[in-house]
């Protein structure tokens, strides 16, 4: 019984290092805040080059989308908390068509930086 205890646990503690630092890859919900502060934390992993995708918005939300890796972290931000100049509609994700509108900067308020 003991034995099962612990391999349980190792088998949790190997899982959760083996996640990295971007495992908030299933989660969508986030605040402006919480995005600012995941760039800052995953700024200097290699396989990330810094940018984040706008992907349009719908009449909750706005998206945004990066990729670390083989990995897309999707980032939906409520629009009563950020105010975007240049909006445009959320298609959903397709697997046709581009996978967005514009790359943007989360430091200063989200502004466009250049298009995709």
């Amino acid at each position: 019984m003991w034995t099962r205890t612990i391999l349980v646990f190792f088998l949790i503690i190997i899982f959760k290092s083996a996640s990295g630092q971007y495992s908030s890859s299933k989660r969508t919900n986030w605040t402006v805040l919480e995005v600012k502060d995941w760039v800052t934390k995953n700024k200097d992993y290699s396989t990330w080059k810094g940018q984040i995708l706008y992907q349009g918005s719908d009449t909750v939300s706005h998206h945004f989308t990066t990729r670390v890796m083989d990995d897309f972290i999707w980032f939906e931000i409520k629009i009563k908390d950020l105010k975007m100049i240049e909006i445009h509609p959320y298609k959903g994700i397709t697997s046709s068509g581009p996978l967005g509108y514009y790359w943007v900067d989360p430091f200063n308020d989200f502004i466009k930086i250049k298009d995709y």
